[in-house]
């Protein structure tokens, strides 16, 4: 999956001190065209979230298949749409922050249709850590990639002013052949600085 938030700018410093200075806004219609889809925000304990647990737990019980069953496999592709509405948030295996409200991020996801990756729907922790099975998982991907064009790009956000040259310098080395010098040069103008944003916005 990839994942996206739907935050105006305005309300975006939170999300900064948590992901990070850089980003690429994309536009709502490639979120559209894309078929990105909102997850669903879940509260532990709550009647929802206990009836997809029923739900699962009765299909795991009768021996349902993902592979042949039509109900399972469907629950299955939107088990990937959940995610919790509160929870810890670790980076690189390590605690950064204790009960963040994920509700808040406003996420979206790519999540590729299963029929189109053989059923593969998600590797356990020890597969993804196995090069060897990761490295199969990703190449069922390969074809699956979430392509935009530079019309696509509404922002392209880093730290501060300083690095405005040099992102005009990467921008300029992927012009050709692969893109005109005028798109290049429109794409430069949609630079936006982490300091802009949290003064002006």
């Amino acid at each position: 999956m990839v994942c996206f938030c739907n935050i105006p700018l305005s309300q975006i410093s939170r999300h900064i001190d948590k992901y990070g200075h850089y980003g690429i806004g994309m536009s709502y219609d490639w979120v559209k065209k894309r078929g990105l889809n909102p997850v669903l925000y879940l509260r532990p304990g709550s009647i929802l979230s206990t009836h997809v647990q029923k739900i699962f737990l009765h299909l795991l019980q009768q021996g349902h298949d993902r592979r042949t069953d039509e109900a399972t496999a469907a629950l299955m592709d939107i088990l990937r749409y959940i995610k919790a509405y509160r929870g810890n948030f670790y980076r690189n295996g390590k605690l950064i922050k204790k009960n963040v409200k994920y509700y808040d991020e406003r996420e979206l996801r790519y999540v590729p249709n299963p029929a189109q990756v053989a059923g593969l729907y998600y590797l356990s922790e020890e597969k993804y850590n196995d090069p060897i099975e990761r490295n199969q998982a990703n190449s069922k991907l390969e074809k699956l990639k979430l392509r935009f064009e530079p019309s696509d790009i509404n922002y392209i956000i880093i730290d501060n002013e300083g690095e405005i040259s040099e992102m005009v310098n990467v921008l300029n080395n992927i012009k050709r052949p692969k893109y005109m010098p005028k798109t290049v040069e429109i794409l430069t103008t949609k630079i936006i600085t982490c300091r802009q944003i949290l003064k002006d916005f």
